[in-house]
């Protein structure tokens, strides 16, 4: 998906939940073949995530390694995505085993709050250099909320950074329908369909593109 200004790809994913566990290599290949899409590999870390003595399910830090490490040398993810608050050898580690398999890295950052926005343009350029793209994602919970991301994209979207700004909860779409005019560089967008993505802050990948081709983008 490449309308212009940058060229902005969606992350199709088949199951995509508010626990925003990764992308698996089974439900990745599905979405890159039917819309010719980059699939894009995710693992949240317990720095901003619940751990796993209060929620098994999201299992131990060494599993979610484990997974991206076994991810990359696949051939068929064209990013991984790595929590900012990894440690930095870590981060140093898996940087250069996704360079040297031509992968790209996204650095993410998951608040559950929306901070002013220009917290969110401050963190997403300082935290440049530690990928190919920053992400930054909140809750939100009032229009003011999603006018963070709002003015934040708008702020750099002139700017020299590949950026992807978003949220979850209503109003949380509204960079993602119009990241174009954002300058946006990717968009993540899920393979879901029920009508209850809107409150969510979410987008099916198929809804954001006819969007874009309606609003002329």
């Amino acid at each position: 998906v490449s309308p212009s200004p940058r060229n902005v790809a969606a992350r199709a994913l088949s199951q995509h939940t508010p626990r925003t566990t990764s992308a698996s290599p089974r439900s990745a290949e599905p979405a890159h073949t039917t819309y010719h899409l980059p699939a894009q590999s995710a693992q949240r870390t317990t720095s901003r995530s619940r751990s796993l003595e209060r929620d098994p399910d999201t299992g131990t830090e060494e599993q979610r390694i484990a997974i991206l490490d076994s991810v990359i040398g696949r051939g068929n993810v064209a990013w991984i995505d790595l929590e900012d608050g990894i440690g930095d050898d870590l981060r140093a580690t898996m940087s250069a085993a996704a360079a040297a398999a031509g992968l790209k890295v996204v650095v993410s950052r998951h608040d559950t709050s929306t901070p002013a926005a220009a917290e969110i343009q401050s963190w997403v350029e300082e935290s440049a250099e530690k990928g190919d793209l920053v992400k930054f994602c909140s809750t939100i919970t009032n229009p003011s909320d999603a006018l963070q991301l709002v003015e934040a994209s708008l702020a750099m979207k002139d700017g020299s950074v590949p950026f992807a700004i978003m949220g979850l909860g209503s109003g949380g779409d509204w960079t993602r329908l119009h990241a174009p005019v954002m300058g946006q560089s990717m968009v993540f967008a899920t393979m879901r369909t029920e009508y209850a993505l809107k409150d969510e802050g979410r987008i099916n990948v198929r809804d954001v593109r006819e969007a874009w081709q309606l609003l002329e983008y």
